[in-house]
């Protein structure tokens, strides 16, 4: 499991198939503009199927190892490790 700090790192993940979510957590009571960008990322995170969990400030931080706010901008998405490929499979593909 990998965690993505901050808005356009989950709302990127949300969005690519590249990339299964797993689950998302948003800092409680976010205010003004924010707001409008966490109830966004909860209608993508339910389109796809991937619950939601509000929690505070300080379990957020916990999660990131401490990194301040402004690292994680109130959303933590928990994301499956990537599978990257074998580089001398992709050399062997490149032809010689």
């Amino acid at each position: 499991m990998d965690l993505l700090m901050g808005f356009n790192a989950v709302e990127a993940a949300l969005t690519s198939e590249r990339r299964t979510v797993e689950r998302v957590w948003v800092e409680k009571a976010r205010e003004g503009r924010e707001r409008g960008r966490v109830g966004h990322l909860k209608t993508i995170a339910r389109r796809h199927g991937v619950p939601v969990e509000e929690v505070d400030r300080v379990r957020l931080e916990r999660m990131v190892g401490g990194q301040p706010r402004s690292a994680h901008q109130g959303v933590v998405a928990s994301v499956a490790a990537m599978a990257y490929e074998d580089p001398d499979d992709l050399l062997d593909r490149c032809g010689p």
